[in-house]
């Protein structure tokens, strides 16, 4: 299944809105959780290992950043300023393709 049909499924009904999904490439760089947080339905992306094409962290982010991207229902991409992580070993792994 793809990440943008997983995502869709996820964000789109009531019925998923309390479960966490997460998955990882078969690379193990890329890990995901879709999940609902107090501000609505969040899809979050961690890379272990990436090429930046940013330098600075913005001046309110205390935390790490730089190597995490979301999406909120009703926005748009960033990257995110983040204290936790979504990768696990255990997630599950999600073909290519």
């Amino acid at each position: 299944m793809k990440l943008s049909v997983l995502a869709a499924l996820v964000l789109a009904g009531p019925a998923f809105a309390d479960d966490y999904v997460s998955f990882q490439s078969p690379t193990g760089n890329i890990h995901c959780a879709i999940f609902q947080d107090r501000e609505g339905a969040v899809a979050r992306c961690d890379l272990r290992e990436l090429v930046p094409s940013f330098t600075r962290a913005p001046a309110d982010c205390e935390f790490d950043w730089g190597s995490a991207f979301g999406v909120e229902d009703r926005g748009k991409g960033y990257l995110a300023c983040v204290s936790d992580a979504v990768a696990d070993r255990g997630n599950p792994v999600l073909p290519y393709g």
